[in-house]
């Protein structure tokens, strides 16, 4: 049981961070409907970037991506996945 606890606490601590995504504790019984609310709000102001690299760039594992726009957040992974 430790040991599923401690796998757990690896992927939810770093998982969002890896994988460009976010965490957030709800309590059900207070704060359901206006945690389900933001979430809602978020996805539907989500793009999908792709990328490819062009022939002959060897590709790198780090990633990084970032806009100039005040008010902006991005989220993506630090790292590409790997196929």
């Amino acid at each position: 049981m430790l040991d599923t606890g401690i796998n757990l606490s690896e992927v939810l601590g770093d998982g969002p961070k890896q994988s460009g995504g976010m965490r957030e504790e709800i309590v059900a019984t207070t704060g359901g409907v206006a945690g389900l609310q933001r979430l809602a709000t978020e996805l539907l102001h989500q793009y999908v970037l792709t990328y490819s690299l062009p022939d002959g760039v060897k590709p790198n594992e780090k990633l990084s991506v970032s806009v100039k726009r005040r008010g902006l957040m991005v989220r993506a992974p630090t790292r590409i996945p790997e196929k």
